[in-house]
Protein backbone atom coordinates (compact mmCIF):
# COMPACT_ATOMS: atom_id res chain seq x y z
CA UNK A 1 0.00 0.00 0.00
CA UNK A 2 1.31 3.03 -1.20
CA UNK A 3 0.10 6.92 -1.35
CA UNK A 4 1.90 9.26 -2.91
CA UNK A 5 5.03 11.53 -1.49
CA UNK A 6 6.13 14.99 -2.25
CA UNK A 7 9.86 14.16 -2.96
CA UNK A 8 10.74 15.17 -6.63
CA UNK A 9 7.27 16.53 -7.43
CA UNK A 10 5.39 19.85 -7.93
CA UNK A 11 4.81 21.93 -5.28
CA UNK A 12 1.33 22.00 -6.89
CA UNK A 13 0.64 18.55 -6.85
CA UNK A 14 2.09 15.33 -5.96
CA UNK A 15 1.42 13.60 -8.73
CA UNK A 16 3.14 15.53 -11.35
CA UNK A 17 7.60 14.93 -11.47
CA UNK A 18 9.57 17.81 -11.10
CA UNK A 19 13.01 18.81 -13.03
CA UNK A 20 15.69 17.60 -11.85
CA UNK A 21 18.37 14.75 -12.56
CA UNK A 22 16.95 11.09 -14.59
CA UNK A 23 17.37 9.50 -11.22
CA UNK A 24 15.71 11.81 -9.34
CA UNK A 25 12.76 12.04 -12.19
CA UNK A 26 12.68 8.26 -12.43
CA UNK A 27 12.10 8.08 -8.62
CA UNK A 28 9.42 9.98 -8.62
CA UNK A 29 7.52 8.59 -11.33
CA UNK A 30 8.06 5.23 -9.74
CA UNK A 31 6.07 6.59 -6.35
CA UNK A 32 3.39 8.17 -8.53
CA UNK A 33 2.89 4.71 -9.82
CA UNK A 34 3.41 2.96 -7.14
CA UNK A 35 0.76 5.36 -5.55
CA UNK A 36 -1.82 4.60 -8.61
CA UNK A 37 -1.14 0.60 -8.41
CA UNK A 38 -2.87 0.65 -4.96
CA UNK A 39 -5.04 3.69 -5.35
CA UNK A 40 -3.49 5.81 -3.63
CA UNK A 41 -4.15 3.67 -0.50
CA UNK A 42 -3.08 4.66 3.19
CA UNK A 43 -4.32 5.27 6.59
CA UNK A 44 -6.31 8.02 6.68
CA UNK A 45 -7.71 10.76 3.92
CA UNK A 46 -5.17 12.83 2.04
CA UNK A 47 -4.63 16.18 2.65
CA UNK A 48 -3.40 19.61 1.28
CA UNK A 49 -3.79 21.07 -1.94
CA UNK A 50 -0.70 19.07 -3.28
CA UNK A 51 -2.33 16.16 -2.65
CA UNK A 52 -5.95 16.48 -4.02
CA UNK A 53 -7.58 16.91 -7.06
CA UNK A 54 -11.49 16.71 -8.00
CA UNK A 55 -12.16 13.08 -8.80
CA UNK A 56 -9.31 11.57 -7.17
CA UNK A 57 -9.36 8.27 -5.93
CA UNK A 58 -7.75 6.78 -2.58
CA UNK A 59 -8.70 3.38 -0.34
CA UNK A 60 -8.45 4.33 3.53
CA UNK A 61 -6.86 1.29 5.26
CA UNK A 62 -7.50 2.88 8.97
CA UNK A 63 -10.12 -0.09 9.59
CA UNK A 64 -8.45 -2.72 7.45
CA UNK A 65 -7.24 -4.55 10.53
CA UNK A 66 -10.39 -4.30 13.04
CA UNK A 67 -12.76 -7.32 13.98
CA UNK A 68 -14.75 -5.88 10.75
CA UNK A 69 -12.36 -4.77 8.95
CA UNK A 70 -13.11 -1.97 6.17
CA UNK A 71 -10.95 -0.90 3.50
CA UNK A 72 -12.70 1.98 2.04
CA UNK A 73 -13.00 3.27 -1.46
CA UNK A 74 -13.24 6.80 -1.39
CA UNK A 75 -13.78 9.62 -4.13
CA UNK A 76 -12.87 13.25 -3.60
CA UNK A 77 -15.47 15.76 -5.14
CA UNK A 78 -13.95 19.09 -4.53
CA UNK A 79 -14.85 20.01 -1.05
CA UNK A 80 -15.01 16.62 0.74
CA UNK A 81 -14.24 12.40 0.32
CA UNK A 82 -17.37 10.58 -0.91
CA UNK A 83 -17.27 6.58 0.20
CA UNK A 84 -17.72 4.11 -2.66
CA UNK A 85 -17.96 0.88 -0.46
CA UNK A 86 -15.92 -1.34 1.19
CA UNK A 87 -13.72 -2.77 -1.17
CA UNK A 88 -12.95 -5.89 1.58
CA UNK A 89 -16.70 -6.92 0.75
CA UNK A 90 -18.34 -8.90 -2.37
CA UNK A 91 -19.49 -5.56 -4.44
CA UNK A 92 -18.01 -3.30 -2.16
CA UNK A 93 -20.89 -4.18 0.45
CA UNK A 94 -23.71 -3.35 -1.98
CA UNK A 95 -27.07 -5.34 -2.31
CA UNK A 96 -26.77 -7.00 -5.65
CA UNK A 97 -29.54 -7.35 -8.28
CA UNK A 98 -29.69 -9.77 -7.90
CA UNK A 99 -30.61 -10.20 -4.03
CA UNK A 100 -28.83 -10.99 -1.08
CA UNK A 101 -28.69 -9.79 2.93
CA UNK A 102 -28.72 -6.53 4.53
CA UNK A 103 -26.75 -6.03 7.35
CA UNK A 104 -28.75 -2.64 8.15
CA UNK A 105 -32.30 -0.82 7.61
CA UNK A 106 -33.90 -0.56 4.53
CA UNK A 107 -35.54 2.77 4.58
CA UNK A 108 -38.29 3.47 1.92
CA UNK A 109 -39.45 6.79 0.73
CA UNK A 110 -41.59 8.59 2.99
CA UNK A 111 -43.91 9.90 -0.05
CA UNK A 112 -45.44 6.71 -1.25
CA UNK A 113 -48.81 6.80 -1.41
CA UNK A 114 -51.22 4.17 -2.62
CA UNK A 115 -51.40 4.77 -6.24
CA UNK A 116 -47.37 4.25 -6.37
CA UNK A 117 -46.61 3.20 -3.28
CA UNK A 118 -42.93 2.96 -1.87
CA UNK A 119 -42.33 -1.15 -1.92
CA UNK A 120 -43.70 -2.25 -4.84
CA UNK A 121 -43.09 -4.44 -8.10
CA UNK A 122 -41.49 -3.90 -11.33
CA UNK A 123 -44.66 -5.82 -13.24
CA UNK A 124 -47.51 -4.08 -10.59
CA UNK A 125 -46.17 -0.74 -9.54
CA UNK A 126 -49.64 -0.03 -8.01
CA UNK A 127 -49.26 -3.20 -5.88
CA UNK A 128 -47.00 -2.57 -2.48
CA UNK A 129 -47.09 -0.82 0.76
CA UNK A 130 -46.58 2.93 1.78
CA UNK A 131 -46.41 5.30 4.61
CA UNK A 132 -49.70 6.70 5.52
CA UNK A 133 -48.95 8.79 7.79
CA UNK A 134 -46.98 8.83 11.08
CA UNK A 135 -47.00 4.88 12.26
CA UNK A 136 -49.23 4.28 9.78
CA UNK A 137 -48.56 1.20 7.49
CA UNK A 138 -50.89 1.33 4.30
CA UNK A 139 -51.13 -1.52 1.88
CA UNK A 140 -52.88 -0.95 -1.33
CA UNK A 141 -53.83 -3.10 -4.21
CA UNK A 142 -54.57 -2.03 -7.79
CA UNK A 143 -53.67 1.40 -6.76
CA UNK A 144 -56.15 1.47 -3.86
CA UNK A 145 -55.62 1.27 -0.26
CA UNK A 146 -57.49 -1.45 1.52
CA UNK A 147 -56.26 -1.65 4.95
CA UNK A 148 -53.78 -0.30 6.76
CA UNK A 149 -51.61 -1.11 10.15
CA UNK A 150 -51.51 1.07 13.07
CA UNK A 151 -51.01 0.62 16.71
CA UNK A 152 -54.53 -0.25 17.05
CA UNK A 153 -54.30 -3.17 15.11
CA UNK A 154 -55.21 -3.97 11.11
CA UNK A 155 -58.25 -2.36 9.85
CA UNK A 156 -59.95 -3.43 6.54
CA UNK A 157 -61.60 -0.56 4.64
CA UNK A 158 -64.84 -0.41 2.71
CA UNK A 159 -66.64 -3.44 3.50
CA UNK A 160 -63.46 -5.76 2.67
CA UNK A 161 -63.28 -9.31 4.42
CA UNK A 162 -61.10 -11.81 5.55
CA UNK A 163 -61.41 -14.91 4.14
CA UNK A 164 -60.65 -18.70 5.34
CA UNK A 165 -60.28 -20.81 2.97
CA UNK A 166 -61.42 -24.73 2.98
CA UNK A 167 -58.95 -27.68 2.94
CA UNK A 168 -57.60 -27.59 -0.59
CA UNK A 169 -58.81 -23.72 -0.91
CA UNK A 170 -61.20 -24.13 -3.27
CA UNK A 171 -63.99 -22.40 -1.18
CA UNK A 172 -63.78 -19.95 2.04
CA UNK A 173 -66.00 -18.49 5.16
CA UNK A 174 -65.72 -14.97 4.83
CA UNK A 175 -66.02 -12.24 7.47
CA UNK A 176 -67.29 -8.38 7.07
CA UNK A 177 -68.80 -5.99 8.60
CA UNK A 178 -72.14 -4.71 7.88
CA UNK A 179 -72.56 -1.93 5.66
CA UNK A 180 -73.64 0.31 8.40
CA UNK A 181 -72.28 0.90 11.69
CA UNK A 182 -73.53 3.04 14.08
CA UNK A 183 -70.73 3.22 16.11
CA UNK A 184 -67.68 1.64 17.12
CA UNK A 185 -67.84 -1.94 18.38
CA UNK A 186 -65.43 -4.95 19.31
CA UNK A 187 -66.13 -8.91 19.35
CA UNK A 188 -63.78 -10.25 21.57
CA UNK A 189 -63.44 -14.37 21.57
CA UNK A 190 -63.75 -16.80 24.76
CA UNK A 191 -60.67 -18.10 25.67
CA UNK A 192 -61.99 -21.48 24.94
CA UNK A 193 -61.50 -24.28 22.42
CA UNK A 194 -65.20 -24.20 19.92
CA UNK A 195 -67.20 -24.04 16.82
CA UNK A 196 -68.54 -20.99 16.03
CA UNK A 197 -72.38 -21.16 15.42
CA UNK A 198 -75.03 -19.44 13.48
CA UNK A 199 -78.63 -19.27 12.72
CA UNK A 200 -78.03 -22.22 10.71
CA UNK A 201 -75.73 -24.13 12.30
CA UNK A 202 -76.64 -27.69 14.08
CA UNK A 203 -74.64 -28.66 17.32
CA UNK A 204 -72.98 -32.19 17.63
CA UNK A 205 -73.71 -33.89 21.06
CA UNK A 206 -69.81 -34.00 21.02
CA UNK A 207 -69.63 -30.27 21.10
CA UNK A 208 -71.88 -29.84 24.13
CA UNK A 209 -69.02 -31.44 26.86
CA UNK A 210 -68.49 -29.25 29.47
CA UNK A 211 -70.89 -26.73 28.18
CA UNK A 212 -73.73 -24.46 30.58
CA UNK A 213 -76.37 -21.62 30.21
CA UNK A 214 -77.69 -20.02 32.75
CA UNK A 215 -81.32 -19.70 33.29
CA UNK A 216 -82.03 -16.78 35.66
CA UNK A 217 -79.37 -16.92 37.98
CA UNK A 218 -78.95 -20.94 37.68
CA UNK A 219 -76.24 -22.45 35.46
CA UNK A 220 -77.08 -25.86 33.92
CA UNK A 221 -74.64 -28.12 32.09
CA UNK A 222 -75.65 -29.09 28.71
CA UNK A 223 -77.74 -32.94 28.82
CA UNK A 224 -77.59 -32.55 32.45
CA UNK A 225 -81.34 -31.67 34.61
CA UNK A 226 -81.70 -28.75 37.08
CA UNK A 227 -84.25 -29.45 40.10
CA UNK A 228 -83.73 -25.85 41.51
CA UNK A 229 -84.01 -22.47 38.81
CA UNK A 230 -83.23 -19.64 40.79
CA UNK A 231 -83.02 -15.85 39.96
CA UNK A 232 -86.25 -15.50 37.53
CA UNK A 233 -88.60 -12.50 37.58
CA UNK A 234 -90.93 -13.22 35.18
CA UNK A 235 -91.78 -16.51 33.66
CA UNK A 236 -94.23 -16.61 30.89
CA UNK A 237 -95.44 -19.83 29.45
CA UNK A 238 -99.02 -20.89 27.86
CA UNK A 239 -98.68 -24.19 29.59
CA UNK A 240 -96.89 -24.66 32.99
CA UNK A 241 -96.43 -28.17 34.21
CA UNK A 242 -95.19 -28.13 38.15
CA UNK A 243 -95.65 -30.54 41.03
CA UNK A 244 -95.70 -27.76 43.56
CA UNK A 245 -95.72 -24.35 43.48
CA UNK A 246 -93.90 -22.47 46.52
CA UNK A 247 -93.47 -18.86 47.85
CA UNK A 248 -89.80 -17.13 47.49
CA UNK A 249 -88.84 -18.15 51.07
CA UNK A 250 -90.08 -22.42 49.94
CA UNK A 251 -92.62 -22.63 52.29
CA UNK A 252 -96.56 -22.56 51.78
CA UNK A 253 -96.27 -25.36 49.43
CA UNK A 254 -99.58 -25.66 46.89
CA UNK A 255 -100.05 -28.30 44.40
CA UNK A 256 -101.32 -27.27 41.32
CA UNK A 257 -104.69 -29.80 42.11
CA UNK A 258 -104.47 -27.45 45.22
CA UNK A 259 -104.63 -24.55 43.12
CA UNK A 260 -107.65 -25.51 40.89
CA UNK A 261 -109.39 -26.53 44.03
CA UNK A 262 -109.75 -22.58 44.97
CA UNK A 263 -106.84 -23.47 47.39
CA UNK A 264 -108.53 -23.18 50.80
CA UNK A 265 -106.03 -24.03 53.84
CA UNK A 266 -108.82 -26.81 54.81
CA UNK A 267 -112.28 -27.67 54.01
CA UNK A 268 -114.84 -30.37 55.29
CA UNK A 269 -118.36 -31.60 54.64
CA UNK A 270 -119.84 -33.57 57.41
CA UNK A 271 -122.53 -36.37 57.88
CA UNK A 272 -123.87 -34.76 60.83
CA UNK A 273 -126.95 -37.46 61.27
CA UNK A 274 -124.69 -40.31 61.01
CA UNK A 275 -124.09 -42.67 64.23
CA UNK A 276 -121.12 -41.90 64.82
CA UNK A 277 -120.50 -38.59 62.73
CA UNK A 278 -117.98 -38.74 59.64
CA UNK A 279 -116.48 -37.12 57.21
CA UNK A 280 -118.15 -36.94 53.79
CA UNK A 281 -115.32 -35.08 52.24
CA UNK A 282 -112.19 -33.02 53.18
CA UNK A 283 -109.12 -31.11 52.53
CA UNK A 284 -107.03 -31.15 55.72
CA UNK A 285 -108.71 -32.29 57.88
CA UNK A 286 -108.18 -35.51 59.83
CA UNK A 287 -111.43 -36.16 62.18
CA UNK A 288 -114.71 -34.71 63.08
CA UNK A 289 -116.02 -35.14 66.76
CA UNK A 290 -119.88 -34.70 67.53
CA UNK A 291 -119.76 -32.83 71.41
CA UNK A 292 -123.49 -34.04 72.76
CA UNK A 293 -123.12 -31.79 75.52
CA UNK A 294 -123.26 -28.26 73.53
CA UNK A 295 -124.29 -30.07 70.04
CA UNK A 296 -120.58 -29.05 68.35
CA UNK A 297 -118.45 -30.66 66.08
CA UNK A 298 -114.68 -30.41 66.35
CA UNK A 299 -112.53 -30.19 63.61
CA UNK A 300 -109.00 -31.51 63.55
CA UNK A 301 -106.43 -30.15 61.18
CA UNK A 302 -104.29 -32.92 59.36
CA UNK A 303 -101.81 -29.88 59.16
CA UNK A 304 -102.12 -26.85 61.65
CA UNK A 305 -102.63 -23.36 60.50
CA UNK A 306 -99.49 -21.07 60.67
CA UNK A 307 -101.39 -18.75 63.26
CA UNK A 308 -105.64 -18.83 64.57
CA UNK A 309 -106.66 -15.73 62.50
CA UNK A 310 -107.73 -17.78 59.66
CA UNK A 311 -111.39 -17.39 58.55
CA UNK A 312 -114.15 -20.02 58.49
CA UNK A 313 -117.44 -19.63 55.85
CA UNK A 314 -119.93 -21.89 56.83
CA UNK A 315 -122.81 -23.97 54.59
CA UNK A 316 -125.74 -26.16 55.96
CA UNK A 317 -128.63 -28.35 55.14
CA UNK A 318 -131.88 -26.65 54.95
CA UNK A 319 -134.93 -28.45 55.97
CA UNK A 320 -138.20 -28.01 56.60
CA UNK A 321 -139.80 -24.42 57.83
CA UNK A 322 -135.71 -23.17 57.68
CA UNK A 323 -134.83 -23.39 54.52
CA UNK A 324 -131.67 -20.53 55.68
CA UNK A 325 -129.68 -22.04 58.13
CA UNK A 326 -125.85 -21.32 58.75
CA UNK A 327 -123.04 -22.58 61.33
CA UNK A 328 -120.84 -20.47 63.95
CA UNK A 329 -117.45 -21.14 65.87
CA UNK A 330 -118.86 -22.46 69.03
CA UNK A 331 -117.34 -20.04 72.35
CA UNK A 332 -117.66 -21.31 76.04
CA UNK A 333 -119.25 -19.75 78.86
CA UNK A 334 -116.42 -17.24 79.23
CA UNK A 335 -117.27 -16.42 75.37
CA UNK A 336 -113.87 -17.67 74.57
CA UNK A 337 -113.71 -19.13 71.04
CA UNK A 338 -112.63 -22.95 70.76
CA UNK A 339 -110.50 -21.83 67.57
CA UNK A 340 -106.46 -22.10 67.93
CA UNK A 341 -104.27 -23.77 65.24
CA UNK A 342 -104.69 -27.36 65.68
CA UNK A 343 -108.08 -27.24 64.92
CA UNK A 344 -111.60 -25.56 65.27
CA UNK A 345 -115.20 -26.36 66.59
CA UNK A 346 -118.33 -25.35 65.06
CA UNK A 347 -121.97 -25.63 65.53
CA UNK A 348 -125.02 -25.71 62.70
CA UNK A 349 -128.32 -24.36 63.29
CA UNK A 350 -131.18 -22.19 62.09
CA UNK A 351 -131.58 -18.01 62.42
CA UNK A 352 -135.08 -17.15 62.84
CA UNK A 353 -137.88 -19.09 61.26
CA UNK A 354 -141.27 -20.20 62.67
CA UNK A 355 -139.61 -22.01 65.64
CA UNK A 356 -137.24 -19.76 66.66
CA UNK A 357 -136.56 -15.91 67.25
CA UNK A 358 -132.64 -16.71 67.21
CA UNK A 359 -130.28 -18.60 66.73
CA UNK A 360 -130.84 -22.38 67.44
CA UNK A 361 -128.69 -25.36 67.31
CA UNK A 362 -130.16 -28.14 65.00
CA UNK A 363 -127.88 -31.11 64.34
CA UNK A 364 -130.34 -31.51 60.75
CA UNK A 365 -128.84 -28.97 59.71
CA UNK A 366 -125.26 -30.80 59.67
CA UNK A 367 -126.46 -33.04 57.86
CA UNK A 368 -124.69 -31.49 54.76
CA UNK A 369 -122.59 -29.22 57.17
CA UNK A 370 -119.65 -27.67 55.21
CA UNK A 371 -116.74 -25.99 56.81
CA UNK A 372 -114.42 -24.29 54.45
CA UNK A 373 -111.28 -22.68 56.45
CA UNK A 374 -109.37 -19.36 54.58
CA UNK A 375 -105.88 -18.56 55.76
CA UNK A 376 -102.15 -17.78 55.79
Amino acid sequence: MTRVNSTGKESGSNFSPDNGTGLAVRTAIKDIFESLRTVNSADGDPSGAANLAPYQLHINTSNAGASTPEALLKIYNGSSFVTLGNVLETNFGFLSAAGGTMTGALLADDAGTASAPAISFDGDTDLGLFRKSANVLGFSANGTEHLFLDQNGITLNSQNEIRFGDSDSSNYVGMKAPSTVASNKTITLPDETGTLLTSGSSIANSNLANSSVTVGSTAINLGATATTVAGLTTLTSTNLQATNIKDTSGSNSSTTEQIAQGRAKAWVTINGDASPVSLRDSFNISSVTYNSTDETFTLVFTNAMPNANYAVVFGSHGFDAHPVTTGAIAGDNTTTTRKNTTGVTVKFGVTGGTNSAGFTNQTRAATQGCVVIFGD
